[in-house]
């Protein structure tokens, strides 16, 4: 999935031109099974927009959306936290299967959670499955993955815990790994820095030290010392983690009747 940098471009105070990114998804199409559209993020960095800024942005995407259904692409929308529902219900209207859901990154779980709650209600159908495929862009939260019938999900927060010298660890039931529960993630890095954090492997237990090699050399097949000295194994050890994540929680449904208040 490609993706347009827009957020990325926002945080720098720069702009993306729109007729560039489309050439270039056209000159590389190949090499994309979904490219999302160009969208407008309102505001400032560190300044919160207001009410008219958050659906004049969403317009503005729209807009750009068109632009490239236009152009021949067929890019994945993007629905933002604080947009009207409006904006959901027409992306859906318009026939667009595969949308993107983007909470806001300044927002509480708390805060999240109860938008979210809404999204998927108007989403899914009586059983709680999704209508449309949903890919939720900087999701971290396992709770959250569990919780709504995603069909893909991102986080940068992934990469960083390997670069800074984590790893996600499944609690064990009876012997083995359950990797349907929330994950620890526990720090491996033998850096100064990392030695101080209150969830260093040191500052743990025998038994803990069991699980996490276990965990790393039967479950994942890799060096523990390897996964402890270089980001690239714990890179590693995350992503299978996180596929057998995945293929744990198995056909999620979304319990409506939460959002209902029955719950």
């Amino acid at each position: 999935m490609l993706d347009s940098g827009a957020y990325s471009a926002w945080s720098k105070g720069e702009t993306i031109s729109l007729r560039s990114y489309i050439w270039y998804i056209k000159r590389h199409r190949e090499h994309f099974e979904h490219y999302v559209n160009l969208d407008v993020i309102p505001g400032s960095p560190g300044k919160r927009a207001t009410a008219d800024m958050v659906e004049r942005s969403a317009k503005l995407s729209y807009d750009n959306l068109q632009e490239m259904k236009r152009a021949g692409l067929d890019p994945i929308p993007v629905y933002h936290m604080g947009e009207s529902m409006y904006w959901l219900k027409l992306l859906m209207k318009d026939g667009h299967g595969y949308i993107g859901i983007s909470p806001a990154t300044d927002a509480h779980t708390s805060e999240i959670i109860r938008w979210l709650d809404k999204v998927f209600l108007e989403i899914t159908d009586a059983s709680g499955r999704a209508k449309i495929k949903t890919h939720g862009f900087g999701i971290a939260s396992f709770e959250i993955m569990k919780r709504y019938p995603w069909y893909s999900c991102d986080t940068v927060v992934w990469a960083l815990r390997a670069a800074f010298g984590a790893i996600y660890v499944p609690i064990y039931k009876n012997g083995k790994p359950d990797y349907s529960a929330i994950p620890e993630c526990i720090v491996l890095s033998n850096s100064d820095r990392m030695n101080v954090a209150t969830d260093h492997i040191s500052n743990f237990g025998k038994l803990t030290h069991e699980r996490v090699r276990h965990f790393i050399e039967r479950e994942c097949g890799l060096n523990y010392n390897d996964v402890c000295i270089h980001w690239r194994g714990r890179a590693q050890a995350v992503c299978f983690f996180l596929q057998r994540f995945q293929k744990a929680i198995g056909d999620v449904r979304f319990d409506r009747r939460v959002q209902r208040g029955l719950l």
